[in-house]
């Protein structure tokens, strides 16, 4: 008897087009590297545009349709299209994403420590930056998008990408043990801890700590915190838990409202309200 895809597929059809969305839970053995992988496919009536809000991860995107054209700041300049597909590193504001109509491919979300492991560069060499996939994979898988595109399902095309990955990581340096406990610490905390004190903690000099976490994860100990909190929010907002900002504020420990507005301006280049309406968007699309 053959073996049930491990992979699920959703459909959604709207007025404005149709989306496919694939998705599984990846191998353990990824589970430090990989925070989530999606196959997608996308048609449109007229071309599409869409801000990409900042998030924890290092995104890979595996191109198998036309190139989409992106650019890490949302202020319609400077897009660029990557044959094939790129790397966006860790950034502290809102990019910008299009298509002409179609779009095909597998984003894969990566742990920053992940992505330096597996991608073998400085994470600070990736920071606000979007960079061709090309110059990036090791020779024996510069092919890796082309083998892609041949096969017939999701289930088989996460298949490879489970295979190159592992086979990647097997001669890759550890995580750095410090990094990774400070990284954890501050992600448990939802952003929302002392970095002084954990820096203390850590044993390490500031100095020293700052030229770490830029190698290890790509951005300051202390804008890294901001930002896991402001994806905490993101995430808050995006689930519809209360549209009262006065108590999403007090949740996340910004000392005010206004304090938390400015935050999301920072990271999103919107009001909270735009931010809602988007993450809506995107929900419901999900689902």
């Amino acid at each position: 008897m053959l073996a049930a895809p491990r992979t699920r597929v959703v459909i959604a059809e709207s007025p404005r087009g149709r989306r496919e969305l694939a998705s599984r839970t990846h191998h353990v053995s990824l589970a430090r590297v990989v925070r989530r992988m999606l196959g997608y496919a996308e048609w449109t009536a007229e071309p599409r545009a869409r801000r990409d809000y900042p998030s924890t991860a290092v995104m890979l995107i595996l191109d198998l349709g036309p190139p989409i054209r992106v650019s890490p700041r949302d202020d319609g300049r400077s897009m660029m299209s990557y044959p094939g597909g790129f790397v966006a590193g860790l950034d502290d504001g809102a990019g910008r994403a299009e298509h002409g109509g179609f779009q095909r491919g597998v984003r894969i979300d990566l742990s920053p420590q992940g992505a330096r492991r597996l991608l073998g560069v400085p994470m600070s060499e990736l920071a606000s930056r979007i960079v061709p996939l090309s110059e990036l994979l090791p020779p024996a898988y510069q092919d890796l998008v082309d083998r892609l595109r041949e096969l017939p399902s999701w289930d088989v095309r996460f298949d490879l990408i489970e295979q190159a990955l592992s086979a990647c990581l097997a001669n890759a340096e550890p995580e750095h043990a410090g990094v990774a406990w400070a990284a954890e610490r501050i992600e448990a905390s939802a952003g929302n801890i002392d970095v002084g004190e954990l820096v203390r903690e850590l044993g390490y000099s500031h100095k020293h700590t700052l030229r770490l976490f830029r190698e290890h994860v790509g951005l300051a100990p202390k804008l890294f915190a901001r930002l896991v909190r402001f994806d905490h929010l993101r995430q808050s907002i995006a689930s519809c838990e209360t549209r009262n900002l006065a108590e999403l504020a007090a949740r996340f420990d910004y000392a005010d409202q206004a304090h938390l507005v400015r935050e999301v301006r920072h990271f999103a280049s919107a009001t909270p309200s735009r931010l809602r309406a988007d993450t809506e968007g995107s929900r419901s699309v999900r689902e």
